[in-house]
């Protein structure tokens, strides 16, 4: 039993210290990062060239159980100019950097409020 709980403080002590993996929260302003918040602001303002930038040719979103290119995320947005204003909130989950990559997943959340109407969380 006493070989189970040392066992358990060095896979927690690896998992802990280990500069690869971060905890939920701790790299909300990670460099890697800044392209999702830039996409999601985009989004806000309804700019789709900017939209675009944010993004490789190989971009892709997993919505709901779909796959989106940039091309479909910037259609569901085309056409609702000026019908809603939107506020983006993220958490970040986990950081892994490879040698040429990093993997971040996150929540996300947004409050948008129709233009004269109420608040809706999606």
């Amino acid at each position: 039993m006493k070989n189970h709980i040392i066992s358990l403080f060095a896979l927690l002590a690896v998992l802990f210290l280990s500069p690869q993996i971060h905890a939920a929260g701790h790299n909300q302003d990670h460099a890697a990062f800044q392209p999702v918040k830039d996409l999601f602001a985009a989004m806000s303002a309804f700019d789709f060239d900017a939209m675009r930038a944010t993004g490789t040719a190989d971009y892709h979103l997993l919505e709901q159980g779909e796959v989106w290119s940039m091309e479909d995320l910037v259609s569901a947005f085309d056409g609702e100019t000026g019908t809603y204003t939107r506020r983006n909130y993220f958490h970040v989950i986990k950081v892994v950097e490879n040698e040429n990559s990093v993997w971040i997943s996150y929540w996300n959340k947004a409050v948008i409020l129709p233009t004269g109407g109420e608040a809706q969380s999606v």
